[in-house]
């Protein structure tokens, strides 16, 4: 991934903190959650394929955790296993401290646990390992057969996955969802999953307005209006200063307010849109019916992306 990428994402998702390599990256979005560097050595022949990362709340009011993003290589099989296998050395090296009970690991991981000869594309020992310690997210809700991947020839694969420790974090899962992203940012679906951890009080923080809201013409036309409106409304008996206070304060209730109808219409709208998808994707109908339906959902998705 190159720096005018990394510098897109960055100003697209305003993140706290972030980490990348060549082919990953690590992203949060609160001063709630803070990444230390990359943990993986340099002189890892995979290290553009890993990021480790030890997450910590800057008070310690949740328990830390390690998160592992792995883009494992396509192609050669034997060249996977071997990736795998430096992956499952790094959990087990002493000097990193990794708690198997407190890890998250993602990632693109190319194979898939639906077609056969599993071990063919990774070592035993790393399939083994997520056997006994990990739970596949995708599970939940049975998600697990969704594609997540998806060829220009239109061929489809589950290859994406996120796994959390079994016997503590998989008990703090609520959710969970595959969405579909715009084909032109990835051919990859988007995995999330939702955990719950020690309520953290915070206060409100810096409040900043959504530059995309800019983008739809019917909050433009209103803003406009409400600005005149507001302009209109300003007392000549204030300093110019009162009246700047007055005129922010009120802007800011009402772009909240709008910026809140118009999310909640679209993300309704979208998640309605990709709970289709995945019901078309788990459906009996044959490949071409299923992509047929598709090619009438994948549209409506990509205009109400938040990619846009």
């Amino acid at each position: 991934m190159d720096d005018q990428t990394q510098q897109r994402i960055q100003n697209q998702f305003q993140a706290r903190h972030s980490l990348w390599t060549p082919k990953c990256g690590l992203l949060s979005f609160s001063p709630l959650y803070i990444l230390s560097e990359n943990l993986i050595p340099p002189g890892n022949p995979y290290h553009e394929r890993m990021i480790l990362s030890h997450v910590s709340h800057p008070q310690h009011l949740y328990s830390s955790f390690h998160i592992l993003v792995l883009y494992a290589p396509a192609g050669v099989p034997s060249t996977r296993r071997a990736f795998f296998a430096s992956v499952l050395a790094i959990i087990n090296h002493p000097e990193l401290g990794i708690d198997p009970q407190q890890l998250i690991i993602t990632g693109d991981f190319n194979y898939s646990y639906l077609r056969p000869r599993l071990s063919a594309n990774a070592s035993t020992d790393w399939l083994a390992f997520l056997e006994g310690n990990m739970y596949d997210c995708m599970h939940h809700n049975d998600l697990h057969t969704v594609p997540t991947f998806q060829r220009p020839s239109k061929t489809s694969s589950t290859l994406d996955y996120i796994f959390v420790s079994k016997d503590t974090l998989a008990h703090h899962l609520i959710s969970n969802n595959i969405d579909k992203l715009k084909p032109d940012w990835t051919d990859h679906n988007m995995l999330t999953i939702t955990l719950t951890f020690q309520h953290i009080p915070i206060g409100p923080g810096l409040w900043k307005a959504n530059p995309i809201l800019l983008q739809n013409a019917s909050f433009t036309a209103k803003l406009d209006s409400k600005l005149d409106h507001l302009a209109d409304a300003m007392s000549s008996a204030h300093t110019p200063q009162a009246n700047w206070d007055a005129l922010k304060s009120e802007l800011k209730k009402w772009i909240r307010t709008q910026g809140r109808r118009l999310a909640n219409q679209r993300s309704t709208k979208l998640r309605d849109l990709q709970q289709q998808r995945i019901d078309i994707l788990q459906s009996n109908e044959s490949n071409d019916r299923r992509l047929e339906q598709l090619s009438t959902i994948d549209p409506q998705i990509h205009q109400r992306s938040l990619f846009d």
